[in-house]
């Protein structure tokens, strides 16, 4: 290689702040802090640069080897959480997608629930594939009751009617209580009040964001969604550390 790619950071870095950037002009030489700020490279070097990056590239992978900065990096304990995370996510948007549809009694209602259900039937998996069967099944249940309270919710507010609506809150305190001892109860370092907490924020999150919809606020109503996929990562992140660390044998 050039001394120009020699004094860059790693190929594929680099590769990617070109692509991503359009070639803008951007300092990517590295130097020692007694040294003089590195030279702007002009487009025609930083063109120069991406070629040669690509000849290293192809030439790595002729030879049966991958630079040291794209090594995959994986664990059972990095895919669990990124499962559940992915599939805590998709509970968000296909929930929350699903409910405004309940608002508007949309035609596309029934595939945005049956998509939904999917989704809980996955989560439903990985609790399956780490506790058993019997856990899954059980989880479903609990799951699957929360996301018909909010369906309830949000079948109120569109026909404001706030009996429906207190009964669906009242359900969704009770879902808290099952949810915190069904995880509390399976995963000993959990506490059952941190689970309560938990999904109270994101009882709030769902609740609101309906309400937002339902009053045609749309922007808080989507501002809410973001909230609620933000929170629901670190119940996400929460579960699969307590997992990884109750069977490290299996991480």
């Amino acid at each position: 290689m050039t001394q120009l790619l020699q004094k860059t950071l790693t190929p594929f870095l680099v590769a990617g702040l070109l692509l991503a950037g359009g070639l803008a002009l951007i300092p990517i030489q590295t130097q020692a802090a007694h040294e003089e700020p590195a030279t702007t490279l002009t487009k025609a070097e930083k063109l120069q640069l991406l070629t040669q990056l690509v000849e290293a590239i192809k030439e790595a992978k002729a030879n049966g080897s991958e630079p040291q900065s794209v090594t995959e990096v994986t664990s059972p304990a990095a895919d669990l959480r990124v499962a559940l995370n992915k599939a805590m996510q998709g509970h968000v948007g296909l929930g929350l997608a699903a409910l405004r549809n309940v608002n508007d009694e949309s035609d596309d209602l029934t595939a945005s629930v049956e998509a939904l259900d999917k989704n809980s039937v996955a989560i439903a998996g990985l609790v399956e594939s780490v506790y058993g069967d019997d856990a899954g099944d059980a989880f479903l249940v609990i799951w699957r009751n929360h996301i018909g309270d909010f369906a309830s919710y949000a079948t109120g507010a569109r026909e404001n009617d706030e009996d429906m609506k207190d009964d669906a809150l009242d359900n969704l305190k009770d879902y808290q209580q099952e949810i915190a001892a069904f995880f509390s109860g399976a995963i000993p370092s959990i506490d059952k009040a941190t689970v309560i907490k938990g999904s109270g924020e994101h009882r709030d999150l769902f609740i609101d964001a309906i309400d937002a919809y339902a009053d045609e606020d749309f922007e808080e109503a989507y501002d809410l969604q973001i909230q609620a996929a933000a929170q629901i990562q670190g119940i996400a992140d929460l579960l699969s550390v307590g997992i990884v660390t109750q069977y490290p044998e299996k991480f």
